[in-house]
């Protein structure tokens, strides 16, 4: 698929479809897509277009390219061409607003179309290639607010970026059962059938459409939040030409042996792949813990021999210090002392103190000897 692997100078948009032919001639094809199915022309479906369908949760990746969300699904689902036992594996899937199919005449609000290949890549510039492939069309109309729908499309639609260019694939986290099945029929899966292509460059043609007949309800607010960024990224219709369109009106889809063997055996791989990145990363966080508490032990343990090597240095260190300390307050004290003349003014104060104690005890002296006398 050609979003976001355009080679420079051949950048396209919907709004010049017109002149997609000049650059991808298959454009111009008797055998494009999307169309009009008028349901009163519809054939009856033989085997030549019957299916079965298997899906399977998966992961969510999602990037934006000509106005488009494109989203990246993981292994496990699959279409098979019940007649000619084909078994083709889910890709990618776009979404478009409004729908690119009418019917009757009749536009809709929204078209999810799931790209199946039979082998490679989706990108024709891919090693491998291998052009053609199966899309599963589903159509949605503003309705109600409730059901597996609205649980598709609201674990991813508002966390979308909101370039309208970004090749950038980014991971939205999901619920573990998030499916594409959530958005199939529930009840009738009547559908319609037709040969098609891509319905944007290269346009290459190969392709088998089914269009499932039943118009799925989806919330207005789901709508509204794909139109802001994203409307009008459809091709106009083209022709039907020579084709005629199946109708298959079996409501149910066969369950087939083989795409639910491969479904089941693509879900262990994932699992068994999950399973040892957790125990790789388990290990890795385990082994960095104990490298670094083993760096913390070793730490510890050095400065413990340190100090029992040096104790007797420390412990002399530290009485020097406490004498020069002791010594240097002495020292501060007498040159106090000194500077204030401390000392010379104690002694006087002490010769003048007892010279005033002498000169007081004879003042008192004849005073007693008069009373005596008397």
């Amino acid at each position: 698929m050609s979003f976001g692997n355009i080679k420079p100078g051949q950048q396209w948009a919907y709004s010049t479809s017109s002149t997609w032919k000049k650059q991808y001639p298959a454009a111009g094809g008797k055998q494009q897509s999307p169309i009009n199915i008028d349901m009163s022309a519809v054939v009856d479906c033989d085997m030549l277009c019957k299916i079965a369908l298997k899906m399977a949760p998966s992961t969510c990746r999602v990037r934006i390219a000509n106005r488009t969300p494109v989203i990246q699904f993981d292994p496990g689902c699959y279409i098979k061409f019940i007649r000619t036992q084909d078994i083709l594996a889910l890709k990618s899937g776009t979404i478009h607003v409004p729908s690119m199919h009418t019917v009757n005449g009749q536009k809709y609000d929204m078209e999810l179309v799931l790209l199946f290949k039979q082998g490679g890549s989706i990108n024709p510039e891919a090693d491998g290639y291998m052009p053609g492939g199966a899309a599963v069309s589903i159509l949605f109309q503003r309705g109600q607010d409730y059901g597996r729908c609205n649980n598709f499309f609201n674990e991813f639609v508002h966390k979308l970026p909101n370039d309208q260019e970004s090749a950038k694939e980014i991971d939205i986290p999901v619920s573990p059962d998030w499916s594409p099945d959530w958005v199939l029929p529930p009840e009738s899966k009547s559908y319609f059938y037709y040969p098609g292509s891509l319905p944007y460059p290269p346009c290459e043609e190969g392709w088998r459409w089914i269009v499932f007949e039943d118009i799925q309800g989806i919330s207005g607010n789901i709508i509204d939040s794909l139109s802001v960024a994203f409307s009008n990224n459809i091709r106009p219709l083209k022709a039907l030409n020579s084709r005629a369109v199946a109708y298959n009106a079996n409501p149910k889809l066969p369950i087939d042996r083989d795409i639910v063997e491969r479904s089941d055996a693509d879900r262990a791989k994932i699992e068994e792949i999950s399973a040892a990145a957790d125990e790789t990363n388990t290990d890795d966080t385990r082994r960095a813990e104990t490298e670094r508490l083993g760096v913390i032990a070793a730490e510890k343990q050095r400065v413990g021999d340190w100090y029992r090597d040096n104790k007797l240095y420390i412990k002399g260190l530290v009485i020097t210090m406490v004498m020069l300390l002791t010594v240097y307050a002495a020292l501060k004290l007498v040159k106090f002392i000194v500077n204030h003349d401390l000392l010379n003014k104690f002694i006087v104060a002490q010769v003048l103190g007892g010279t005033v104690a002498v000169t007081a005890a004879s003042n008192n002296s004849p005073s007693v000897s008069s009373n005596n006398t008397n």
